[in-house]
């Protein structure tokens, strides 16, 4: 199992990674409309304008066809996903427009590529946070402190509003700096995180050689629970020379990949012509300062107009804090089986009976992680005593099922583990989602008795 570590932090620059600005509330013009309304064929619509269907484009749909007067007869079903923030809610968003949507724009992709090349710089500042610079070979260690050096400069520029992210260190004209901005930002993305694109396009180099060394790699394998480092963004800091190429276009992996903190609600919906229904998902930000806008869809009023609730969690949570609080006592797996009761407990659900669809994330991360972090090293699970990935799922399955059997009155509730980055994977998961639903509301219609679901 390993031995639990010490968690001291030997960070000599602890505000490398404020500010780096990951929250985004954008709205696309043009391409990114805000219409209502399923479209003909695959063109289903995006209700929120934050975020457009993507569906692969050799791949036939069957989303349903039919003319705006036909539209009223068809069964409408809404699901709500909700979780802690980065517990893959968005990503399942991101799948379902990738299942059912159209292709990204070329706008897009290089609104997403500023992300994604963001993502690299934000992961290394946390990870130089983590590190003792006794342990950098000499030309790493000129690496960190130009790294320091340029990015104090990117700072007080972004503060100051002047070009964005442009060190007086690089050698170009001004003119050149401009189109060299220009083409590596997007108009739709704050200011601090087109700096820090800019930063990586820049320093690239530097930051590989810091990746590369053996320190970085140390605080990578054991420590990066401690920055809370998004594990998924090992592949963009394994392709820097890659992702640092003017011509980069983002993959579909990419796509699915990149971090950007969901601020207020997105919505997809597509329709299926064989079961004469839309679908409807409501994607809401999960951070605690993001869940005010819960309230909108779980007063008693609107929560007659939920028909199920995807609930999030990431299994990899364990051994993490909440980024909104930065206090190591508020571990994120124990915020997010109180916010679960919490949900189960809500007025506007408690008297009707809607199913539960609770993903237990990640599971590819945590099956890897729990090696090089034991759970039961964490103070808040001493009492694990499991030895193996499938023990570690049934011990934190179980805590989920305590607090819903906690409670007085009955729900179906069905767990399933998942890999939302996984498209073949969750487009299994998701049909079985839509199916299970679909049988409830026959249940409920025909006056079925229904109890909590055990499997």
């Amino acid at each position: 199992m390993g031995n639990c570590r010490s968690q001291t932090n030997s960070s000599l620059h602890p505000d490398i990674c404020k500010d780096h600005g990951e929250n985004v509330n954008h709205n696309f013009n043009g391409s990114m409309g805000s219409s209502t309304h399923c479209r003909r064929g695959s063109e289903t619509s995006s209700l929120i304008s934050h975020e457009t269907h993507y569906s692969d484009p050799y791949k036939p749909l069957q989303a349903l066809r039919f003319s705006s007067g036909k539209q009223a007869s068809y069964k409408k079903f809404v699901f709500l996903i909700l979780g802690t923030g980065e517990s893959g809610k968005t990503t399942i968003m991101k799948q379902m427009r990738y299942l059912h949507g159209k292709p990204l724009s070329d706008d897009e992709k290089a609104f997403y590529a500023v992300h994604v090349r963001s993502n690299i710089f934000v992961a290394m500042c946390q990870l130089c946070n983590l590190i003792d610079v006794s342990d950098l070979a000499k030309d790493e260690l000129e690496a960190y402190e130009e790294f320091i050096e340029v990015y104090e400069e990117l700072r007080s520029q972004v503060k100051q509003k002047s070009i964005t992210g442009i060190s007086d260190n690089y050698e170009s004209s001004d003119v050149e700096k401009i189109e060299f901005v220009n083409k590596v930002t997007h108009p739709e993305v704050p200011r601090r995180v087109n700096a820090n694109a800019v930063f990586f396009m820049q320093r690239w180099k530097i930051l590989n050689m810091l990746w590369k060394s053996s320190a970085v790699q140390h605080a990578w394998i054991y420590d990066r629970s401690k920055m809370n480092v998004i594990d998924s963004h090992f592949s963009f800091l394994n392709r820097m020379e890659e992702i640092a190429q003017p011509e980069y276009v983002i993959t579909t992996q990419d796509f699915l990949l990149a971090r950007i903190i969901t601020t207020s609600p997105r919505k997809e919906c597509y329709c299926m012509e064989k079961e004469k229904c839309q679908f409807e998902f409501i994607d809401v930000g999960g951070q605690r300062a993001h869940r005010r806008t819960w309230e909108k869809y779980l007063h008693r009023g609107k929560a007659s107009e939920v028909d199920a609730i995807l609930f999030v969690a990431a299994l990899s949570d364990y051994d993490q804090s909440l980024s909104e609080t930065k206090n190591e006592k508020d571990n994120r797996m124990i915020e997010s089986l109180a916010l679960f009761k919490s949900i189960l407990e809500y007025e506007g659900f408690v008297d009707k009976r809607i199913p539960i669809m609770l993903f237990l994330n990640k599971k590819d991360v945590f099956r890897k992680k729990m090696i090089t972090s034991p759970i039961y090293c964490q103070s808040q699970f001493k009492d694990y005593r499991g030895k193996d990935f499938d023990d570690g799922v049934n011990y934190f399955m179980s805590k989920f099922r305590h607090e819903a059997s906690t409670l007085g009155h009955k729900r179906d509730i069905y767990v399933q583990t998942t890999t939302a980055t996984d498209t073949e994977y969750m487009r299994v998961v998701m049909d079985s989602v839509q199916k299970m639903v679909l049988d409830h509301n026959v249940r409920v219609n025909l006056g079925w008795s229904i109890s909590l679901d055990e499997s």
